[in-house]
């Protein structure tokens, strides 16, 4: 491992549409660096169907692994972990693109606190609040995720997600990488955070003014989809394994009664009813939230 060196891993399935664009933009925030930093960029084509592989055969200056098939977030951020050697790890989204001074903000906050296990930057929308989409009134809304949070304040493990942020490589080596048991959508980034959050508390950031622009594609309904399947297929394998998180995660509300009196069909009819006549983000987390409940229950069936 060399001192002051990074490797940009950046999973690609499908990204026909941004992975130009998202690589474009690391490559100018890298190239602005003040630090002297030994730089790599990793894109780990996850058995793309679309003509991704294409376009990133394009691309100079990158290293390309390529997965036969679809393996998940999991496996492929495995792959560029694996592939790197650097002391710092950056994890972005193909999705995402990162403003100039990202890695600037971002590598800033690790070099000059040793104590920072990782940092998670700012994900904002493209578009103005009147012309986003109903799912995109929800992400980038004050109802989901962290509030805003200075440089120096712990961050929630909850809310540390890794579609833009960088770690230090001995954070990994001691709490190991992603679990690939995590296949379909969900989990991966909030699995790895508990085990972080664990061997490293009080130590993760969030840096605000390391703004990216995340791409949301997604319909709500595809996303009410994804968050089901994360209910039905991952949720319940990460609450075994961490059955100490299972109370801060809001299992409890699944099964009770006070879970099942707020989160049910006729509750979810009326949040569709309401929904039509006032786009509130609330309305829209309700019914993500009550998908992925739905998920859970599903799965104990």
């Amino acid at each position: 491992m060399e001192n002051n060196s990074l490797s940009v891993v950046v999973p690609c399935y499908n990204s026909k549409k941004r992975i130009v664009a998202c690589i474009d933009a690391i490559k100018l925030s890298l190239d602005s660096l003040d630090h002297k930093f030994k730089f790599e960029i990793i894109v780990i084509n996850d058995g793309s169907t679309d003509s991704s592989g294409e376009h990133i055969k394009k691309m100079d200056k990158i290293k390309v692994i390529t997965h036969s098939k679809n393996k998940g977030l999991s496996s492929a951020r495995n792959s560029g972990i694996k592939a790197s050697s650097s002391e710092y790890i950056a994890f972005l989204d193909s999705d995402i693109e990162v403003e100039k001074k990202w890695f600037q903000k971002m590598l800033d906050l690790l070099v000059n606190d040793a104590s920072i296990a990782g940092v998670t930057g700012h994900l904002k929308s493209p578009f103005s609040n009147k012309s986003r989409s109903l799912l995109e009134k929800y992400l980038f809304s004050n109802y989901r995720g962290s509030k805003k949070t200075d440089n120096k304040t712990p961050l929630l493990y909850k809310w540390f997600v890794f579609s833009n942020t960088i770690i230090r490589r001995s954070v990994l080596e001691k709490t190991g990488c992603f679990d690939e048991n995590l296949i379909s959508y969900g989990g991966e980034d909030t699995e790895l955070a508990i085990r972080i959050n664990r061997d490293f508390p009080n130590n993760l950031r969030k840096c605000e003014s390391a703004v990216s622009i995340h791409y949301s594609d997604k319909t709500l309904n595809q996303y009410r989809k994804n968050m089901f399947e994360y209910g039905l297929n991952n949720f319940n394998y990460i609450i075994q394994k961490h059955p100490d998180y299972k109370k801060n995660l809001g299992a409890n509300m699944v099964s009770s009664f006070r879970g099942r009196l707020i989160f049910n069909s006729i509750s979810r009819s009326l949040c569709v009813f309401l929904l039509n006549l006032i786009k509130h983000p609330l309305l829209i987390k309700f019914l993500v939230i009550s998908s992925f409940v739905q998920g859970v229950r599903n799965s104990k069936k």
